[in-house]
């Protein structure tokens, strides 16, 4: 088997798979990517065991079909290093040794039987919902980092995903804050929801374009499938049941502060320097035109304390917050503006962008409260 491919394609290519190579494993084989050559394109799959991703790579020359696994370190290090060159694969379909030339080099590597790669999952019975590239990436971007790790809570690991007739929702929480980001334009003939882990997603967001370029979710019980222009991820899902997040979201939330979403990031940031380090505990005293933040670690004798203004509607509050959560919330918002909702000082905080160019969009932020000693 021979064929020739671009150094800088099949770099590019693999980069996008490398991701999800385990580092260390008990199962030797799946270090490996699997080479699979037919007709004009070369197939390179690598997995986990939970998520299998292929890319597609066009190849210059083509002499004879089959499959290889190679070792993906030493082969990721060879194209990191060379220049945009046809790069010559030699089989020995005998004994899998690989023999690479390019520009003025030789290198060879170990091959193994592709026999011994696991094969790559097959969904049946598959439900599939299409998205355009730059609203799945926004999906995923806006949810995946306020989902948790707390290896006890496995549900809260993943984001959550339910699709409906009405809309389709994208669902992040770590049971400390809480990210929900709706599409009102898009549905689904089949009611069905899943948990999708953060490892596939990331590689996804990664490699998503910001067009309309379409992309294929595809997903059974066990399973979901990612499906776009030369690159296919397969993840097993969760299994778990997800909380219900919408338990506790307060309905009543007479307590409205709007504020310049930056100026309040960059002045947490600051007060935040003085907080417990432990804790990341900051004060918000609010009044109907001004917004004062506090910070204190009676530890190190450190406080800090900033004014700003704002515009509020409601009764006098003072509410605590951990600064690490609400920094994790304003800087994955977009909106100039924000508006917090509150109910009481032992309630959630909801965050929502006062404007928001999409209509189709409805994104909502929660906050838990920590609660200030008297």
């Amino acid at each position: 088997m021979r064929f020739i491919v671009s150094s800088s394609q099949l770099n590019k290519g693999l980069q996008s798979i490398v991701g999800v190579v385990a580092t260390s494993t008990t199962v030797p084989i799946i270090q490996n990517f699997l080479f699979s050559v037919s007709g004009s394109e070369l197939v390179a799959t690598a997995t986990d065991l939970e998520t299998t991703i292929s890319a597609t790579i066009p190849l210059s020359k083509l002499e004879g079909e089959g499959q290889v696994a190679i070792p993906h370190k030493q082969l990721i290090e060879i194209l990191r290093n060379l220049p945009d060159v046809p790069v010559i694969f030699e089989v020995d379909e005998e004994t899998w040794a690989v023999k690479l030339s390019a520009a003025e080099g030789e290198y060879s590597l170990v091959g193994f039987d592709a026999n011994e790669f696991p094969k790559v999952p097959i969904i049946e019975g598959a439900t599939t919902v299409n998205f355009k590239s730059e609203v799945l990436k926004k999906a995923i971007t806006k949810t995946i980092f306020a989902v948790g790790n707390d290896e006890m809570r496995p549900a809260m690991s993943g984001v959550y995903i339910e699709f409906t007739d009405e809309n389709i929702t994208f669902v992040g929480t770590d049971a400390h804050k809480l990210m929900r980001f709706r599409r009102n334009d898009m549905t689904s003939e089949t009611n069905a929801s899943l948990i999708v882990p953060k490892k596939p997603l990331n590689i996804i967001k990664n490699n998503l374009a910001d067009d309309d370029s379409e992309v294929a979710v595809s997903f059974n019980d066990t399973n979901v499938q990612f499906s776009t222009e030369g690159l296919n991820v397969i993840a097993r899902l969760i299994d778990g049941r997800y909380p219900n997040y919408t338990a506790v979201i307060p309905n009543n939330n007479n307590n409205k502060l709007i504020v310049d979403r930056m100026a309040l990031l960059m002045a947490i940031r600051r007060v935040a320097i003085f907080a417990n380090a432990s804790t990341m505990l900051i004060r918000l005293k609010i009044e109907a035109e001004q917004l004062q933040i506090f910070a204190e670690d009676h530890e190190l004798s450190n406080y800090a304390h900033e004014t700003m203004p704002c515009t509020y509607e409601g009764e006098p509050m003072e509410i605590g917050f951990s600064a690490r959560y609400l920094l994790d919330m304003f800087s994955n918002a977009d909106s100039a503006e924000l508006r917090i909702e509150m109910s009481e000082p032992n309630r959630p905080g909801i965050i929502y962008p006062v404007e928001d160019a999409n209509t189709d969009e409805d994104i909502l932020m929660l906050v838990m409260p920590v609660m200030l000693k008297s």
